[in-house]
């Protein structure tokens, strides 16, 4: 009992690792830059951020990865991902990491999906502060660059911008099928169907294809692995808000294409 209580009190007055000045470098730095995170861009607001969230407890941050409207991100010393962020959908965005969560210990994860290993919110004078921990994904513009695409970013997000669409007429195929569509191949055994109610839905998504694989930006990997990806967000119920090239990445390892942002 008192080995306990002794235990708890060093942990308490433990120093987090993230207490070191890199981070808080990193920190200072890149809140200022972000509109939604400025309010934590004061000395107090970044004590509060390393003593608060739970990653900065046993690591560093060593580099920022990048940002976006409501947070930024930044890779931890333990080659993890750690992202701060002003959840914008009242909540909805931490559920969804809940949702990647959850997939991942009920053994329905996918290689399309990030792994999470921590998610909170915490709050700073009432002002919440969301955190997220997930694996290593190599951000989709740097994966370009890696693979000589660098510089082409905005041909990537329009080819991006038509992925969704063709999401939506997915939803309208099974809706006409009845048939719950879950992976490319399906899609593909419907080309070529003359049948009158779905006929044009499919020449549609054909013809969607085709104009993305025009454009020479994505490979047909990666066009398939966003569409993958997509399927895999809408059986977890969680909606395609805003694709593009800023919300998914690539796995270092395996090279699958990963949406880790909604």
């Amino acid at each position: 009992m008192i080995k306990i209580k002794i235990n708890k009190l060093l942990n308490e007055n433990q120093q987090p690792v993230g207490d070191d000045q890199q981070t808080r470098t990193l920190l200072n730095t890149y809140l200022q830059k972000n509109r939604s995170m400025y309010p934590y861009s004061n000395p107090k607001g970044i004590d509060f951020i390393i003593n608060n969230v739970q990653p900065l407890q046993n690591n560093k941050i060593t580099k920022f990865l990048g940002g976006g409207l409501y947070g930024i991100a930044f890779q931890l010393s333990n080659d993890h991902v750690l992202k701060l962020f002003v959840d914008s959908f009242s909540g909805k965005d931490q559920a969804y990491y809940s949702a990647y969560k959850n997939a991942l210990f009920s053994k329905k994860g996918s290689p399309y999906l990030p792994t999470i290993y921590t998610t909170g919110t915490v709050m700073f004078y009432n002002i919440p502060l969301s955190y997220v921990e997930m694996n290593k994904v190599i951000p989709f513009e740097e994966w370009l660059k890696k693979t000589g695409r660098g510089g082409r970013i905005n041909v990537a997000d329009q080819a991006c911008s038509e992925v969704a669409p063709i999401m939506y007429d997915i939803e309208d195929l099974e809706t006409f099928t009845g048939k719950k569509i879950t992976n490319f191949k399906q899609i593909k055994q419907y080309f070529g169907n003359k049948q009158p109610s779905i006929q044009p839905l499919v020449e549609r998504i054909r013809l969607s294809l085709r104009s993305i694989y025009s454009q020479k930006i994505f490979t047909k990997e990666e066009i398939m692995g966003i569409m993958k990806a997509a399927i895999e967000m809408r059986k977890l119920g969680i909606p395609l808000n805003d694709l593009h090239t800023g919300n998914f990445g690539v796995d270092p390892v395996s090279q699958a294409i990963v949406i880790y942002d909604n």
